[in-house]
């Protein structure tokens, strides 16, 4: 009867600990990065100061584009003929509100299958909507 008693409490203890593990706040993207803070109730909108926009963002045909963090590491067998060119920019730490605008610089682009490669300083960005 004691190692039933001793099993009870032990499966008892290792419930609770693991109930106890789903209390904690759940980690939370902001701007695409894991923050592993909890997110108040406040929207990023609703925040009287806004925080800068880090990433790299265009928008092309009414649709924004960010980078995804990632080259793109297919380079061979690319047609050599460019289906766009960034035509304007905005301050980085801006969205981009123009097609053909970013905030990173003026570049050439192709269209892929994840979204769009563009060609900076002899590295291909990967950015999806």
């Amino acid at each position: 009867m004691n190692k039933r008693k001793s099993f009870l409490i032990v499966s008892l203890i290792v419930v609770l600990l693991l109930f106890n593990g789903c209390q904690k706040e759940p980690t939370h993207l902001v701007s695409g990065v894991a923050t592993g803070q909890a997110v108040s109730s406040t929207t990023r909108e609703e925040k009287a100061t806004p925080e800068p926009e880090t990433r790299l963002i265009l928008k092309h045909e009414g649709k924004v584009y960010y980078n995804s963090g990632e080259e793109c590491p297919y380079t061979g067998g690319r047609c050599g003929v460019m289906d766009g060119k960034i035509s304007s920019t905005v301050a980085p730490g801006e969205i981009p509100k123009k097609n053909n605008q970013s905030n990173f610089g003026k570049y050439e682009f192709q269209f892929c299958e994840h979204g769009i490669d563009v060609f900076v300083d002899g590295k291909i960005l990967q950015f999806v909507e």
